[in-house]
C-alpha cells in the first residue's frame, strides 16, 4: 500500500480543501459549468490517486 495513515489524512484534507474553496470562483454562467467542474475533479482523483 503506497498510502500511509499520515499521508491519507493529508491527501483527504487537500482534496476537500480544493473542493471546498470553489465557492470563491465557480459561478453559474461562468466559464466552466458545475458538471464540467465535477468531471475535472473526478478525473484528477482518478489519475492522481488511482492505481498506477
Amino acid at each position: 500500500n503506497r498510502f500511509t495513515a499520515a499521508n491519507q489524512t493529508a491527501l483527504t484534507m487537500m482534496v476537500f480543501g480544493m473542493i471546498n474553496w470553489t465557492f470563491t470562483w465557480l459561478r453559474p454562467g461562468g466559464p466552466i459549468s458545475y458538471a464540467a467542474f465535477a468531471e475535472e475533479v473526478l478525473a484528477v482523483l482518478d489519475r492522481g490517486l488511482g492505481t498506477p
